[in-house]
């Protein structure tokens, strides 16, 4: 990370002679959204919330200026000041953010509906915003929003199962609406999901594992309600 704090620096330096130079704005933002993107990573939450707000102010600006070019790198410093709020427990904040970031990446589907990534990128988004309703208590909108990530993310899966981006996303989208219908009490629906969840993840690839692990422990544990 010191390479890492060095290049800020300097790119610091170099913004102040050039303030209005697109290019010097974006080599600056993206110093602050790696580091952001480093600390969120390692889940420091001293270091992460003020290289995410300035990762955000400064993406922002870009977006303002240039928006068809700058959407990408902008969703993804929303998403952290999102894990801000989820952090803080400002569920409201956060399904704001989660929201603002699924409108963008829409944007970017309807452009280019071949474009699989982009397609998985939103359908996550819709995914986060259900799974922040949940963390709200507000289980019907949890319900809607994940049963459309689900539903997209599902016909991505099968269409290309070895994809390991869609099949981790594809699992978490199960995980997280399997784990809505339980809390909104219906388990008419969790369980089937959570089997479906297990079913996949047995076959999915063993960096996907690792990154489900929590949602693996709770769908074994919901399954011990399922008739």
């Amino acid at each position: 990370m010191q390479l890492a704090k060095q290049s800020l620096d300097l790119r610091h330096k170099i913004f102040d002679v050039l303030p209005n130079s697109p290019m010097a704005l974006q080599k600056l933002s993206e110093s602050y959204l790696e580091l952001a993107s480093h600390y969120g990573f390692l889940r420091d939450f001293d270091r992460f919330p003020p290289y995410a707000r300035e990762s955000y102010r400064l993406t922002e600006l870009r977006y303002r200026r240039d928006p068809r070019n700058s959407r990408f790198p902008f969703s993804a410093a929303i998403a952290h000041m999102a894990v801000v709020a989820m952090h803080n427990k400002d569920y409201p904040d956060a399904i704001r953010l989660y929201l603002e970031i699924a409108k963008i990446r829409r944007e970017i589907v309807d452009e280019d509906p071949r474009d699989v990534n982009a397609k998985v990128r939103y359908a996550a988004a819709l995914d986060r915003v259900g799974n922040t309703y949940a963390y709200a208590g507000n289980y019907p909108e949890a319900i809607r929003s994940g049963e459309e990530a689900l539903q997209l993310l599902r016909k991505l899966h099968q269409e290309d199962p070895e994809n390991s981006n869609t099949a981790r996303e594809y699992l978490f989208a199960v995980g997280d609406l399997s784990k809505s219908y339980d809390l909104g009490k219906r388990l008419d629906r969790a369980c089937p999901l959570a089997r479906e969840f297990l079913a996949n993840f047995n076959r999915a690839g063993r960096g996907t594992k690792v990154a489900l692990n929590r949602h693996l422990d709770r769908n074994k544990t919901l399954l011990e309600k399922c008739p």
